[in-house]
């Protein structure tokens, strides 16, 4: 495949936000490109056409679909509401021949599935978007949302399942956590480091071995806490657990 490209993979709760600010992202960056998905649901009313005269998903009947799947053609699935979601192995590789920045929102099963198929020929970095339950249900029926009850059954378990990620940001300001997705996706596509703040200057040279020790036995350790300020991202926390990352090429960012 040549030059490994980037996808952005991003989860969360429904009523979180992901549609708003992959839309917003995409908006801003004409070389970031949408991933599409494919679907067995029905096309909505609020299914909107993209700039290249197509919808966000493509469409199939489940026969379709469970096809597909028999084939071997879907990199990942999965059923909600009755109705299969999921990512075609044939439009992603199509994608990254001609696109090096991908983005898309995914289920916490989704982002395992591309790890384990994609983590060798692709860069993956994957971001979580929470809020509290009681928050994301008020925007759910703020939004005339149906199914609610259905919707939110996922929660616990999609909470519990944060520490797998690389980043997790709390949506309760748009405009926050654009800037902090911005950051990332800078630091991400242009593989700059990430910067130590001002009282993280120094570092130990016998607690990274140790640190590096445990990542290599893959035992667990706290993961570095970081921070957006004027577009860059800066280590607020844990430099010598970024630096033995680093050094076993390990992810413990949060």
């Amino acid at each position: 495949m040549g030059k490994k490209g980037n996808l952005t993979l991003i989860s969360g709760s429904s009523g979180v936000g992901k549609n708003t600010v992959i839309a917003q992202l995409l908006e801003e960056n004409k070389d970031l490109k949408l991933l599409k998905s494919c679907t067995s649901r029905a096309i909505r009313e609020d299914d909107k056409l993209q700039e290249d005269g197509k919808y966000a998903y493509e469409f199939l009947t489940k026969e379709e679909f469970e096809d597909k799947i028999a084939k071997g053609e879907m990199l990942e699935y999965d059923i909600f509401s009755d109705n299969y979601y999921g990512i075609s192995s044939e439009v992603i590789n199509d994608m990254l021949k001609s696109c090096k920045s991908i983005i898309k929102d995914i289920t916490v099963k989704g982002v395992l599935s591309c790890r384990e198929k994609l983590g060798k020929s692709v860069n993956i970095v994957s971001i979580f978007l929470t809020l509290q339950k009681s928050k994301l249900q008020q925007r759910l029926v703020q939004r005339n949302t149906k199914d609610i009850k259905n919707r939110m059954k996922h929660y616990s378990f999609e909470q519990k399942s944060i520490p797998l990620y690389d980043y997790c940001i709390y949506n309760d300001d748009l405009e926050a956590t654009l800037a902090k997705l911005r950051a990332i996706l800078n630091h991400f596509n242009n593989s700059e480091y990430l910067i130590a703040g001002e009282n993280l200057k120094k570092f130990n040279e016998n607690k990274i071995e140790k640190i590096a020790s445990r990542l290599k036995r893959n035992k667990k350790v706290k993961p570095i806490k970081v921070a957006e300020k004027d577009g860059k991202i800066y280590i607020v926390s844990g430099i010598n657990r970024y630096l033995a990352s680093v050094r076993t090429n390990i992810n413990v960012t949060k």
